[in-house]
This record gives C-alpha cells, structure tokens and sequence, in this order.
C-alpha cells in the first residue's frame, strides 16, 4: 500500500496502551488549549494548566497545593484524579492529534467509559469537524445516545459475537446493509436486536428467577 499511495500517518487512542508525546511548534499550543478545554470541562478545579520550564515535553496542572503532571504523554499521578477526568486526558491529545492535523487514520477505541454522554457527543462532533480529505476516524462506544446523531446509516457498524464450532467469532454489519429506507429508526433496530449485537442477559435471568424462588 506504501508503495501505492506512499506513507500512511495513523493516530490509535486505547485507555491501556501507553501513551508518548513528543512536542512540536505546531500541536505545542494545540495541546495546551485542548487539555484546558477538555480537562476544563470534566473538572471546573482543573483549568490552570501550564508548560512546564524546567522538564522536557510536560504540562503541569494544579489544583490548590497540588501539582499534576503528564510528561511525555504519561499521566504521572494518575491517583489524585476522577477515572474520567484521567481519561480525559488521554482524549485531549487524541483530539488534539486530529485539530493539528497529525495522521490520515485516527481510531479511538472505549476512551469514554467513564464520561457523560452530553460530553461524548460533544467532543465526538468536533472529532468530525477535524476530519479533512483522504482522513478516517474509527470510534467505537458502548453508549446509544450515538445513535441519535445526524449520521448517515451507513456510518454505524455494530459488531457481533457468536460461538459458533466451540468457538467464539467476532463479525461485523454495516447498518445500511440491514436498513434500506431512510425512515428506519437506527435505535429501534439497536433496541429489537436486529443486528444481533446486544449482550445476552440470559443468565442474568436465570438468576433473577432463582432469587425470586428462594
């Protein structure tokens, strides 16, 4: 593919892999005002956010007597924050990767588990304003207020897991393939399973019915 269309620059954001950044003229003050946009937002304490003089690529946020530092891309004490406002870290370099313009291939995978729905579309929505030519985004969620976004059906992609032989299988339908008019609730097909991609509760029932009978 290299050879075809030449280099390819890809952005990936997971909240276990671990995270580098290095500095440039061009996303220096980018990140600065992402992570004070988005940290501001998640936690109103959390909005004096500084480049640090003395260490090597490093932001310091403080709250009162308490200094917060991500050198290099590493959250260094991550003790001292909210499970979202950390992640939130992780999606404002992500984000500012995209506003700076730093890859063709961007793919968020899971990085607002812990953060409200509002705030998810809200950055969602400025991911796809970043978006240029020959650019793709890949985001994946759990959280169903995305589908009432004004996307096309054929944005969505819903995944399955079926066993099949002893064996798990992973596989993959696009919503169009499945909703040919333009009047289809893409949620009332999510609510009916008719992508087959809601978790089975069927042993949550069973348990359920075995408490009721003791």
């Amino acid at each position: 593919m290299k050879e075809m269309i030449g280099d390819i620059q890809y952005c990936f954001a997971y909240p276990e892999i671990e995270k580098q950044l290095k500095l440039t003229v061009k996303n220096k003050d980018i990140l600065l005002k992402t992570l004070r946009a988005v940290i501001g937002t998640l936690d109103p304490t959390l909005q004096d956010i500084s480049f640090s003089k003395d260490l090597k690529d490093t932001f310091i946020i403080r709250r009162d007597n308490t200094e917060i530092i991500i050198q290099e891309g590493k959250l260094l004490n991550r003790e001292v924050l909210s499970s979202g406002t950390a992640e939130g870290i992780d999606i404002a370099m992500f984000l500012a990767a995209m506003i700076a313009n730093e890859g063709s291939f961007y793919y968020c995978d899971e990085h607002f588990s812990y953060i409200q729905s509002d705030i998810e579309k809200r950055i969602f929505g400025i991911m796809l304003d970043c978006i240029g030519e020959n650019q793709q985004l890949i985001f994946t969620t759990h959280n169903t207020d995305m589908l009432d976004l004004n996307l096309p059906k054929h944005s969505y992609v819903f995944l399955r897991k079926c066993l099949e032989d002893g064996a798990y299988t992973v596989s993959a339908i696009s919503a169009s393939d499945v909703l040919k008019w333009n009047t289809d609730s893409l949620r009332r097909a999510v609510e009916n399973d008719v992508f087959a991609s809601l978790p089975q509760d069927s042993l949550l029932d069973e348990l359920e019915m075995e408490w009721q009978h003791e």
